[in-house]
């Protein structure tokens, strides 16, 4: 037993230690640092005009989806869904990273998506009202993780040329 508590402090240094890195780590991971040359100061006004942009250009495809062709009619709704949910964790996470606010995204849209394969009266109550059926789906389906992964990587890629062009100026 006294052998126990004499390394008791050892461990407990080195479990804080430990925690410390990770903790160091997770942030320089989600949060730039300022002064960095990817610092980016997302305006969070554009990102709630672009999150209303592409709710607006999701409802028009869904509209006129007698005129898309059947692939774009299939995925576009979906992809326009994942970049509204990648403008809207830029404007909640304003000076996160671009590849951490992709990947926020992503893992919202993949557990709405995973959500789809549960059915109990009470969420399925809520997917029959047309706004529960928008944000929640209706039902799994495995080409929707796809359409999520482009339409996130859509948002970045643009996040990143627009921020590469704004430092050329």
């Amino acid at each position: 037993m006294a052998a126990f508590f004499r390394f008791t402090p050892n461990i407990i240094e080195h479990f804080s230690s430990c925690i410390r890195h990770i903790s160091e780590y997770l942030l320089n991971l989600f949060w730039q640092k300022r002064g960095s040359a990817m610092n980016m100061k997302r305006s969070r006004i554009s990102r709630l005009a672009l999150t209303f942009a592409s709710i607006a250009a999701g409802l028009a495809s869904r509209m006129t989806a007698d005129m898309l062709p059947d692939i774009v009619n299939a995925y576009l709704g979906d992809a326009l869904w994942a970049l509204m949910i990648f403008f809207g964790a830029g404007f909640l996470f304003k000076n996160a990273k671009t590849v951490s606010v992709a990947l926020i995204a992503l893992v919202f849209c993949f557990l709405i998506e995973c959500s789809q394969l549960y059915h109990a009266p009470w969420i399925d109550d809520i997917r029959a009202a047309p706004l529960g059926g928008l944000i929640l789906g209706y039902g799994f389906l495995w080409s929707d993780l796809l359409a999520y992964v482009l339409g996130v990587s859509a948002g970045a890629a643009g996040e990143m040329l627009f921020r590469k062009r704004k430092r050329q100026l």
